[in-house]
């Protein structure tokens, strides 16, 4: 019973720069590399009240200056961004504790399909490979590579129907709002929001948030049979930084429906998100994003019972989504790597 309930719960969740910048923007009579006194030549620097208020004005100019964050990609453009992730999940229930742990590389591809006059941009989202590994207590490790092994393990049956084909036709708006998704594989059950991040509807500056609210479904065993519970979140986003151009963003979730049930918590923490991303303004699409949680619930599965749950995600942007033609589309049910996308996952 107790491996049970733990084999279930595994399986669910499968300002220093500034001034000196300011100065050397002065105009010349401002540095003083006029002439004082006549025909004598004399070099004086500016004063310290000139500095202090050309300071104040970068200050000024930097709180009040905006930043217009929207997803811009363009019609034939192929977008792929490798993943890693891991996740460690420990428990003890009546004494008896158990450790499992899974870690995974994946290579996504968006292929855009259409860009409208409003900006909504309509893309194919598939899986191009994947590495795969988990292991439950003391039992034998179980791997997966889509490249290298011509039949999945039991367990990764499912993923590996799911390679190399056409998960989802998605559409969205300039600020990765969801108009339109038709799922091409039942199996495809990834929110958008663990695909795009929401951005805000106009330009904001740093130090400025935008909030989305969100309902989470839940599934929760209860006698035997399964209930489930909507749970309303809040995702908080907030500028933080902005340099070279690549916008810094830390997002974070907010339960807002009261939980005082710990199973339902032990859930909750796997849908979870805390962490950065770095957003490039010009090109309009996400560089990278970490998200990091690091959670521990007691008493999920009786008085006593601790279960920790620790995970990562690293997304990083590949490739410059440079537009193909029909020729060098892969055909579905093939993955196909370029030669310097390699896994991210070593055995």
């Amino acid at each position: 019973m107790k491996s049970t309930q733990f084999t279930q719960l595994f399986f669910s969740f499968l300002t220093s720069a500034l001034v000196v910048g300011a100065f050397l923007v002065l105009p010349l009579n401002l540095r003083g590399d006029d002439k004082v006194g006549g025909d004598s030549p004399q070099k004086t620097g500016p004063s310290k009240e000139l500095i202090d208020s050309q300071i104040e004005r970068a200050k000024t100019r930097l709180a009040t200056e905006t930043f217009d964050l929207q997803y811009k990609f363009k019609k034939g453009e192929r977008v792929r961004a490798k993943i890693a992730s891991s996740v460690t999940m420990s428990t003890k229930i009546r004494g008896t504790k158990e450790t499992a742990r899974t870690k995974s590389s994946s290579v996504r591809l968006w292929s855009i399909e259409s860009v409208d006059r409003e900006g909504n941009i309509s893309f194919i989202h598939s899986i191009e490979s994947v590495e795969m590994w988990q292991q439950v207590g003391d039992r034998a490790e179980v791997r997966y590579s889509s490249e290298k092994d011509t039949r999945a393990p039991i367990e990764y049956e499912s993923v590996a129907k799911t390679i190399g084909v056409p998960l989802a036709t998605i559409t969205i708006s300039p600020v990765g709002r969801v108009v339109l998704r038709s799922d091409k594989q039942a199996a495809f059950q990834s929110s958008v929001g663990d695909l795009t991040i929401i951005l805000p509807h106009r330009p904001v500056k740093i130090g400025e948030e935008w909030k989305v609210t969100e309902e989470l479904k839940v599934p929760l065993e209860i006698d035997q049979r399964v209930e489930i519970r909507r749970i309303q979140t809040r995702q908080v986003y907030k500028l933080t930084a902005v340099d070279g151009g690549i916008a810094t963003i830390t997002q974070e979730t907010e339960i807002l429906t009261p939980i005082n049930d710990p199973k339902l918590e032990a859930k909750l923490v796997q849908r979870v998100k805390q962490g950065t991303i770095k957003f490039d303004i010009a090109a309009g699409r996400v560089k990278s994003r970490t998200m990091a949680l690091n959670k521990t619930v007691v008493n999920f599965s009786g008085a006593g019972s601790v279960m920790q749950y620790v995970a990562r995600i690293d997304e990083q942007l590949v490739n410059d989504g440079k537009v193909v033609t029909e020729t060098d589309q892969p055909q579905p049910g093939t993955a196909r790597l370029n030669r310097e996308d390699k896994p991210l996952l070593r055995r």
